[in-house]
């Protein structure tokens, strides 16, 4: 038996008394067989958490009833784990325990505490389990055991039957993660024609090089900066002339500032506009940090991987990014006073 390491890393944003409010980031990886290497599963970032809790205070899980809320976010991210990490060697053989958190859910859901319902957003506790049990998800389900049964746990034993096993997975990887792809392609070469020229071109590259994978990061993050090259490399051309077309903001969800209301001064519209054609002019090394971190919802370590910088590089440009959208909505403000 090899031991899943599981990490929650709880950032409480504000408390009083006993009651507490924060984000929760959940992290599992699991051991490749035979092996010191540890590839990651799951990565999921919760922002509805809130609970009570008394210093000393006991936590007992029960099946049946709802204890607290604290009790119920923590059992249902254990079932979420042990789910993903069982699919990993066995085709669905974490619906068991997907069911288990979703019955953790129904409970919940009577004490009408933020995140376990379904109108509570769409990237919740409640649609992270219905999703992971829905039909349409059946294809991440399977590439997950095709990439780390038939493909990672043979590295250290069998290196061909295990690139074969990831060739097997390939065409499921492309049905995965081609429309984040083509998104983020889209996000930096503003034209469609482009973004899809660039993202067939981004997975023959992988196809070609799929036997240069070593495992040091996730599948994704290294087609991902396959990616990212390929859109620096093409928007360094002379030739190009990239499309100044509005990028939904819809589509992208950037966190606007918290102390601006830009729809008080501006139409929808003209924000659209405004913002995705100054976040596509800032530089690209900040451009590239920001669509990453608050598009995507990548780690300042993910992101560190993709761009082959220090972490706290990472998180300068990122502050520098924000800093100066700021000081653009700053600056609208004042040309409408």
């Amino acid at each position: 038996h090899q031991r899943v390491k599981f990490n929650l890393v709880l950032n409480l944003n504000s408390y009083v008394g006993s009651n507490f409010n924060g984000t929760l980031q959940v992290q599992v990886e699991r051991p490749v067989y035979e092996s010191t290497y540890l590839t990651p599963i799951f990565n999921f970032l919760d922002k509805d958490i809130s609970f009570q809790y008394d210093e000393y205070q006991p936590l007992f899980y029960n099946p049946i009833s709802f204890e607290s809320n604290l009790i119920s976010i923590l059992s249902f991210y254990v079932y979420i784990a042990m789910g993903i990490e069982a699919d990993t060697f066995r085709i669905n053989s974490g619906t068991i325990f997907f069911k288990e958190a979703q019955k953790i859910v129904s409970l919940a859901q009577q004490n009408n505490i933020k995140g376990w319902n379904q109108s509570d957003g769409t990237r919740n506790r409640f649609w992270l389990v219905d999703t992971l049990l829905s039909n349409t998800f059946r294809e991440y389900r399977t590439v997950q055991y095709e990439y780390h049964r038939r493909g990672m746990d043979f590295m250290t034993t069998d290196l061909k039957k295990a690139k074969n096993g990831d060739k097997d997975a390939f065409n499921l990887m492309v049905i995965k993660y081609q429309p984040r792809i083509m998104s983020v392609l889209y996000g930096f070469l503003k034209t469609h024609s482009d973004a899809e020229d660039l993202t067939q071109q981004t997975f023959i590259k992988a196809w070609t090089n799929l036997d240069k994978f070593r495992g040091e990061s996730s599948f994704y993050t290294w087609i991902y900066r396959i990616a990212i090259n390929l859109a620096k490399n093409f928007v360094k051309k002379p030739s190009t002339q990239i499309e100044k077309t509005s990028l939904s903001i819809d589509e992208h969800q950037y966190d606007l500032p918290e102390d601006l209301d830009p729809l008080s001064f501006i139409s929808n519209e003209q924000l659209k506009s405004g913002l995705d054609s100054f976040i596509s002019s800032m530089p690209e090394k900040l451009k590239t940090a920001f669509i990453l971190r608050e598009y995507e919802g990548k780690s300042y370590e993910e992101i560190a991987v993709v761009t082959n910088c220090p972490v706290g590089t990472v998180r300068s440009r990122i502050f520098r990014a924000r800093e100066e959208i700021i000081n653009y909505f700053k600056e609208e403000l004042y040309e409408r006073d």
